[in-house]
């Protein structure tokens, strides 16, 4: 579902900023598009807001890294709204992984982009991090957000040895579901 949410983040960023959709228009129908929890709801209404409420720190931080010549409104639309959402995301999730965001932007990218898009990608987002607060992102903050919520450790059935050739031995031979090994 995490996967869905980012689409949802991304399509409402694109449409926001290529289709001239109202960003609130944007973001509901984004949100009525699938049935998410409210987390994940939170976490598209946190990214795609602190793009366009920070839209010119962002750009700022992403227009520079381009190649000479070059400047946002150049390059692919769908490659613009993937840099704008994962710098939007090393501000705005502070509990989100920095390589999870560029490795899940990366994968939307060969999704979305064309074949270069995700090498283009990944070298921005790589520059882009050391200027953010995840620049040193302490993951030991963060335990309950990485561990299982669920997490029961499973003790092993303890091993029985049976001499071959014994009433046990042939009856357990005839019965599924016997793991049988001889030493």
């Amino acid at each position: 579902m995490r996967k869905a949410a980012r689409h949802v983040a991304l399509q409402t960023i694109y449409c926001a900023d290529t289709e001239g959709v109202d960003l609130e228009t944007a973001l509901a129908d984004g949100l009525a598009s699938e049935e998410f929890t409210d987390e994940l709801k939170n976490y598209i209404k946190r990214v795609v807001r602190k793009v366009f409420d920070d839209l010119e720190t962002i750009d700022g931080q992403i227009a520079p890294l381009l190649a000479s010549g070059w400047d946002l409104n150049r390059i692919a639309k769908v490659d613009r709204a993937i840099l704008r959402m994962a710098t939007a995301e090393f501000y705005a999730i502070e509990e989100m992984p920095p390589k999870v965001t560029i490795n899940e932007a990366v994968v939307i990218a060969t999704e979305f982009g064309d074949k270069s898009s995700s090498k283009f990608i990944n070298a921005v987002l790589g520059k882009i991090l050391p200027q953010t607060p995840k620049a040193n992102w302490d993951s030991s903050k963060f335990k309950n957000f990485l561990t299982p919520a669920v997490s029961t450790p499973r003790e092993e059935p303890a091993e029985e040895i049976i001499q071959a050739g014994s009433p046990e031995h042939d009856a357990l031979l005839q019965s599924n579901g016997w793991t049988l090994r001889t030493d």
